[in-house]
């Protein structure tokens, strides 16, 4: 891989949702992902201490992660936790992909 990718970071406030709920939320939408235009890797996040929900995304280019800020996904989030997300977009200098690394499951 090159130093040519862009990430973003999604984060959405869900209050007091159930942390099982929102893993069986994200569980469900990984088949969603499997073939999404552009994206390189998805992580379904949450942070217990401040109640935040969201996704680190790493995408081919800035080209896909635009693509994606603009799809209706995003506006079917609005509707699911009633507010518009915060969204962070970085370019990303170099990535380190350690040799006998597997992703985490």
């Amino acid at each position: 891989m090159t130093d040519s990718y862009v990430a973003m970071t999604l984060y959405f406030r869900v209050g007091d949702t159930d942390v099982e709920e929102l893993r069986a939320l994200a569980t469900a939408r990984t088949a969603f992902y499997d073939d999404y235009p552009g994206l390189v890797l998805k992580a379904f996040v949450h942070d217990v201490a401040t109640g935040r929900y969201g996704s680190h995304f790493l995408w081919r280019d800035a080209a896909a992660a635009r693509a994606f800020r603009e799809s209706d996904l995003i506006a079917q989030m609005v509707r699911r936790f009633g507010h518009q997300p915060e969204i962070h977009q970085y370019e990303v200098l170099a990535l380190v992909e350690p040799r006998g690394s597997e992703a985490v499951a």
